[in-house]
């Protein structure tokens, strides 16, 4: 059988992945980070609104502060509320929902990541020992860890694309 992989190959295949799932992970990262950044932005402006006003509009907002999620969605429609207040309150809980959806989001492409970035950095380190003593198992993991290179990114894309329409609640 012909061998396809030169000893460097299998260096310079494993390197690209790594870098490229490493950019992948700056990404989702970085996006996940800003939008969930901006949501607690909001919800502090919101706070500023409760602390501003007066003592039973300040109440409410500390009342709110200290329920917990599922709390907090059933204090939003059992109390009575103008509308305003109402409507901020709400925005409060729809930012927490976009927090909470955004950190349950990333947990799949995370773990998919950081079990090719395992992956790749082993067969990474022993690379030339595959091609020098096993180079059928080097050309099969190869394509195996390819293919699921694709599934990752296919994956991966679907996930963040999900979490870009999350409804974001800046209004």
């Amino acid at each position: 059988m012909e061998i396809i992989f030169t000893e460097s190959t299998g260096l310079y295949f494993y390197s690209a992945l790594l870098q490229a799932n490493a950019a992948i992970i700056a990404l989702v990262g970085l996006y996940t980070t800003f939008r969930i950044q901006s949501a607690y932005s909001n919800i502090e402006s919101i706070k500023n609104y409760f602390l501003a006003g007066n003592q039973n509009i300040r109440d409410f907002g500390i009342e709110f502060e200290e329920k917990t999620y599922a709390e907090k969605r059933s204090y939003l429609y059992d109390m009575e509320f103008t509308n305003l207040e109402r409507k901020q309150l709400k925005r409060w809980f729809d930012n927490l929902t976009l927090i909470n959806t955004l950190k349950r989001g990333i947990i799949v492409p995370t773990i998919l990541l950081a079990v090719a970035l395992i992956s790749d950095s082993f067969f990474l380190f022993y690379s030339t020992s595959l091609h020098q003593h096993c180079p059928n198992i080097e050309i099969t993991w190869a394509m195996v860890n390819l293919s699921y290179e694709i599934i990752l990114v296919i994956v991966i894309s679907f996930k963040v694309i999900k979490l870009i329409y999350v409804k974001s609640t800046s209004d």
